[in-house]
């Protein structure tokens, strides 16, 4: 009978446990970006573009990427300096121009990264099944070299015409003097508003959040590890 009963318990355990796992994979859908088998820049480009979005607020603009979508909300992954503008007039436009209010959900104490929310309620079926979340390449970030490829995305200039600027991997983490951090640095332009997209590899794994450049085509970026842990105090 104790053996029955433990395996009883035991039963109920692991049905409780899929249940539980159930309900958290359904609050993340998950749709993603499409990411691909074999490098392919120009094709991980056009994949890529469902998941950015511009940021604009009290005269300024940023840009931002698709983090994760839940059946509530898209969450949007930006700079901590482009939200410093998104108050109550704060408008995120998605890459097919719909724009919709957002609210910011969390800002990091020690990086250049926040995130906010948008209520999925501000849009259609049809308009949800178009956007995408970003696929997270932490295996391709530990493997990432020296003139490794890479490429961001300029949605804010031109929502109609988006640009692709291509660069090279310099130091996966290298600590940066001005940020008083480890970061992600790299060979590519980057551009005004252009602060808070993402960095991608050929494949379309995303990679890394731009934070900044300099006129001899430096970037820093947040890396990846680092916005993964911040994500999850969102979630305690």
């Amino acid at each position: 009978m104790r053996v029955r009963a433990c395996r009883c318990l035991f039963c109920i355990f692991i049905v409780g446990f899929a249940v539980l796992c159930g309900y958290r994979q359904s609050r993340e859908t998950m749709h993603t970006v499409k990411v691909l088998r074999a490098p392919d820049e120009e094709q991980a480009f056009e994949n890529i573009l469902y998941s950015c979005v511009r940021l604009q607020g009290e005269g300024h603009y940023g840009s931002g990427t698709i983090y994760r979508i839940t059946e509530e909300q898209l969450i949007i992954i930006t700079n901590k300096h482009v939200l410093q503008y998104f108050g109550q007039d704060g408008v995120v436009t998605f890459y097919d121009g719909k724009s919709a209010a957002g609210e910011i959900l969390y800002l990091s104490e020690e990086y250049d990264l926040g995130f906010l929310a948008v209520d999925t309620a501000s849009f259609s079926k049809e308009e949800l099944s178009a956007y995408a979340a970003v696929v997270c390449g932490s295996d391709s970030y530990d493997k990432l070299k020296k003139n490794d490829c890479i490429f961001m995305v300029d949605i804010a200039t031109d929502l109609k015409n988006p640009v692709k600027h291509s660069g090279e991997v310099m130091n996966p983490r290298k600590y940066l003097k001005d940020y008083g951090k480890e970061m992600f640095y790299g060979d590519a332009y980057a551009k005004e508003g252009m602060s808070g997209c993402g960095v991608f590899d050929e494949y379309g794994y995303y990679l890394a959040l731009l934070s900044g450049g300099t006129q001899y085509n430096e970037i820093a970026a947040v890396p990846l590890n680092v916005i993964e842990t911040e994500y999850k105090r969102i979630k305690k």
